[in-house]
């Protein structure tokens, strides 16, 4: 059996200062006191315990005790594993989200920390295929509530506490390669993010996500590497392309924003041990797509650059 146990302290301090032609000036600064302890225990390479606790003490909220436990079961058998855990949470809101003012925010000092619940259990199996070859698979169920969970309301320009929200669902991967030649993963997200009280989808939260990767690594010192991300349609705020102002647009309500696609290619080749020259092409097929609705995602752009570590 194997122990190890530790514990730290954290002090932050958050300072916003902004003083501009668009949000009314703000100046002000918090404190956050922390507290952790870890602690993790393995009972014969075969089983592992994890558990951890932490206080808060946020300068102006009372202070938050959460904690986090899990086990891990190890099953060489089947070239994986079977995992649980259970934890709480707490976020208090940043000055910006209580505190900011300007054409679109209007400060909410009343606003309040959130509070969560998470549950998550998952299974990894993976297996050897010949002398250089290995698959393998994973699948995950998550389940998280949030009390008094923070979001942009767009009707009264203020962050707002939601009363209650349930997040849950499932991820899907599954991951090959075949020596150093090749790597090839993709996954699929499954999520439902409802707010309790009213019975409507949550902001900005796709119910189907897809990414995958692959990497060629035809000679050690140079690869190639291609990313999907296929983000699907979800509940956002929509504005009409022109109004009665002109170009811009004026506020429809919620509603449903398209789904997009995006490819995004990368190469890199070492010089030396410490030097590499690099290139990237992010949306490479020039995608016009919206996040958050109305505003235009980044178009095609490439860089070359190298890179040095000292």
């Amino acid at each position: 059996m194997t122990a190890n146990l530790s514990a730290g302290i954290e002090w932050q301090r958050e300072k916003i200062f902004s003083d501009n032609g668009y949000n009314t000036p703000l100046h002000r600064a918090e404190s956050l006191t922390s507290f952790y302890g870890l602690a993790q225990v393995g009972i014969a390479d075969r089983l592992d315990f994890n558990g951890s606790v932490r206080q808060d003490d946020p300068q102006y909220f009372d202070a938050v005790t959460t904690w986090n436990a899990g086990a891990v079961l190890h099953l060489p058998e089947i070239g994986g594993r079977v995992y649980v855990a259970y934890g709480t949470s707490f976020k208090a809101p940043s000055l910006s989200e209580r505190y900011s003012s300007g054409a679109y925010a209007v400060p909410n000092p009343s606003l309040r920390p959130e509070h969560g619940k998470s549950f998550e259990a998952g299974l990894d199996i993976g297996t050897d295929i010949g002398s250089v070859g290995h698959v393998g698979a994973t699948a995950t169920y998550f389940d998280t509530r949030i009390r008094d969970l923070i979001e942009y309301d767009y009707a009264t320009l203020q962050n707002l506490n939601v009363g209650r929200a349930k997040i849950d669902g499932y991820e899907l991967s599954l991951h090959a390669r075949a020596g150093t030649l090749l790597n090839f993963n993709i996954a699929y997200t499954r999520t439902n993010a409802f707010d309790e009280s009213t019975g409507e989808r949550l902001l900005r939260r796709p119910k189907h996500g897809w990414s995958a990767n692959v990497t060629v690594t035809p000679v050690p010192a140079f690869s190639v590497s291609a990313d999907y991300i296929r983000r699907g349609t979800r509940e956002d705020v929509l504005y009409a392309p022109t109004s009665a102002w002109g170009p811009g647009g004026g506020y429809l309500g919620n509603g449903t924003a398209d789904a997009y696609d995006l490819v995004n290619l990368s190469a890199q080749y070492k010089l030396i041990d410490d030097v590499e020259l690099f290139a990237t092409l992010n949306n490479a097929f020039d995608t016009k797509y919206e996040e958050p609705d109305s505003y235009a995602g980044a178009p095609r752009t490439w860089m070359i650059g190298a890179r040095a570590r000292f």
